[in-house]
Parts: C-alpha cells; sequence; structure tokens
C-alpha cells in the first residue's frame, strides 16, 4: 500500500471539461439521447435501458475516457468515408481510400476527446493527444483511488486549482 499510495498516473484522458464539444455533449446532449431509437436496430440482448442516459453520469470514466474516444473512432471513419464518397456508389477500392484518407496530414476534426489526426501508421497523433495526470490515494483501510491533478490536451496543461502547485501533484 505504501509503494503505491502517491504514485504518479500518466492516462489518456478522453473528454475534458477544457473541451467545449466535450462539455456540451456532457451536459445538454448527453441526457436528450433516446436509447430506444437504437434499441429496434439491435439484437434485444444488446439493448439499452430506457434509462441509461439518465442513471449513468457521462463524467464517468467508462464515458468520459473510453466512449469518447470509440465516438471520435466512429466519427472520423464517417468523415473519412463521406470524403472518399460523399454521395456513392461506393468504389471498388473503398477501403484503401478511407485509409488513405484518415492518414492523410489534411484530415483533422474536432471530436469529444479535442482535435483528433493520425499520422501515416494510422496511430492517433500525440501533438492531439489527451492525458491525464493522477496521485493514487491508498488509504490505510479502504479502497484505492486516484486523484485527478491536469489534463494534457496536446497543448497546454489545464492544472486542478489554477496552477501546477495549486493542484497538490506530486510523485514519490
Amino acid at each position: 500500500r505504501s509503494a503505491l499510495h502517491g504514485s504518479l498516473m500518466v492516462s489518456a484522458q478522453g473528454g475534458s471539461d477544457s473541451n467545449p464539444r466535450w462539455a456540451d455533449f456532457a451536459s445538454r446532449r448527453w441526457p436528450q439521447l433516446d436509447p430506444q431509437l437504437a434499441n429496434g436496430l439491435w439484437p434485444p440482448a444488446w439493448s439499452v435501458l430506457p434509462s441509461f442516459f439518465t442513471d449513468v453520469n457521462p463524467a464517468s470514466s467508462e464515458v468520459r475516457d473510453i466512449g469518447t474516444f470509440e465516438y471520435d473512432a466512429v466519427a472520423a471513419i464517417g468523415l473519412a468515408a463521406c470524403r472518399v464518397s460523399p454521395r456513392g456508389p461506393l468504389p471498388a477500392d473503398f477501403g484503401s481510400r478511407v485509409w488513405a484518407a484518415l492518414t492523410n496530414s489534411s484530415f483533422e476534426f474536432e471530436g469529444l476527446t479535442g482535435r483528433v489526426r493520425f499520422d501515416g501508421a494510422g496511430d492517433r497523433d500525440p501533438a492531439t493527444a489527451s492525458v491525464g495526470l493522477a496521485n493514487w490515494n491508498v488509504p490505510q483501510t479502504g479502497s484505492p483511488s486516484t486523484i485527478h491533478r491536469a489534463t494534457w490536451d496536446g497543448e497546454s496543461f489545464h492544472w486542478e486549482g489554477g496552477s501546477r502547485a495549486q493542484s497538490g501533484l506530486f510523485w514519490n
């Protein structure tokens, strides 16, 4: 326990309150989503409960740090597909053209995770990374937790409390 307590955790950070697209999605659009619109398209075992979007907090780590990357991945494929074949029909080499569009240096958009751009290998461009810094809090009794200290948005840190010194960030 003592070895972990205070350790620095660096992790992919999905939505960030400093990103206006995420803030709007989490506060305004999330509660308006209707699972019934999708439930009719999926097998019954995949159905979403009618109260899902009111019961699940979009700031939970599952939505903010996983779902936002999934959302941006689908958006990236959709935007690239529209760039390749805006009105159809699909060319025989559609997949290759979508890949070429995604990995073209001019392909970029603002997503829920911030600015999204890919490198020539199809990986997220590090300049568009969103990374969180946190410290582990491991009490003598009870469950370990993390204390969020800052978010890197590819351009700058956004510190809890307004500055590194005020954030309480430390490493052991």
